[in-house]
């Protein structure tokens, strides 16, 4: 919501229901990738304070650096932030981004360079973690809709309706018209890299389900220590979410705003807050049941009582 250069409540919440209400955060709710989540939560406020970054400010990198902390958890989580960082504070901004990104992101790619056999990953991965098309449309316009997991059993069952994919392509066009506005308001260049951002997490995202996209990326793994963190691509669909959530707001907001009709504009902007919903209602209500709390087998008490008569020098049975 802070994101979107508007004055208009109503659009900054079409902003904030598009980025939070979706297929990418059903998917990895139910699947428990909880560092990507936090990751994907942190990433509006690193773009917020890559942008201060880039105009100058003086504590924007402490800012930078305070924002980027939660998406260090795992080393995909990490990826998204430098990409996100980098790209909101641009290329002169280089030697802060660049450093803090390797600062925080060390605990994973030291072990890498000091290890490089132990950082290259089976080929056959690519095909296995390679994004799923969950409708008639494939998996390209999945992973434009935010979702395309490669576990099927994670998948709402709403992302089956042949509806989905129409409502994927009124979205992306609204977002990237969108998009025009955003260049005007923000300026070209921290717009082109935010939309550039997101087009490589499409690109990454779809890379294992497209011909000679998959090859390269079998050899990369083969090759490249570290480069199977990109074989589950649909994870770098986060900085794609952000163009959507962004631009279709702004998209909608323009679309309202050419409309004269006063109950015209407000059914174009109820029905803009209430479309992510409509198009995956089988997340509320935790996925309808389906997050509940989880608990420890049984067996992890027994040995848990085995390890604690054995370090007391009881036997154990």
């Amino acid at each position: 919501a802070r994101l979107v250069p508007t004055e208009l409540v109503v659009i900054r919440v079409v902003a904030a229901v598009g980025y939070v209400w979706n297929a990418y955060v059903a998917e990895r709710l139910f699947i428990g990738h909880w560092p990507l989540l936090l990751a994907y939560a942190a990433l509006p406020w690193i773009v917020l304070a890559g942008l201060a970054l880039r105009r100058g400010e003086p504590r924007a990198p402490a800012r930078l650096a305070l924002a980027m902390l939660p998406a260090v958890l795992a080393p995909t989580a990490g990826l998204l932030a430098a990409g996100a960082a980098i790209a909101a504070a641009g290329r002169r901004r280089l030697m802060v981004t660049v450093p803090l990104a390797l600062a925080l992101n060390a605990p994973w790619w030291v072990p890498s360079v000091l290890h490089p056999a132990a950082g290259t990953s089976d080929p056959d991965g690519v095909a296995a973690f390679a994004a799923r098309g969950e409708s008639w449309a494939g998996p390209v316009l999945s992973v434009l809709g935010l979702g395309g997991i490669w576990n099927a059993d994670v998948v709402p069952a709403s992302r089956d309706s042949p509806i989905t994919p129409v409502v994927t392509l009124i979205m992306v066009g609204l977002a990237l018209a969108g998009c025009v506005e955003l260049a005007r308001r923000w300026g070209p260049r921290p717009a082109r890299a935010l939309l550039l951002l997101g087009a490589v997490g499409v690109l990454v995202g779809v890379a294992g389900a497209v011909p000679l996209l998959d090859e390269a990326l079998r050899w990369a793994v083969v090759n490249v220590p570290g480069a199977g963190l990109v074989r589950d691509g649909q994870r770098f669909a986060a900085w794609w979410a952000l163009v959507v959530a962004i631009g279709f707001a702004l998209g909608v907001e323009v679309l309202a705003g050419r409309l004269t009709d006063p109950l015209g504009r407000r059914a174009v902007l109820a029905g803009a807050v209430l479309l992510p919903v409509l198009a995956l209602p089988d997340l509320a209500w935790g996925g309808l049941g389906r997050l509940g709390p989880a608990h420890y087998p049984a067996d992890w008490a027994v040995v848990a009582g085995q390890l604690s008569d054995q370090q007391s020098g009881e036997p154990s049975e």
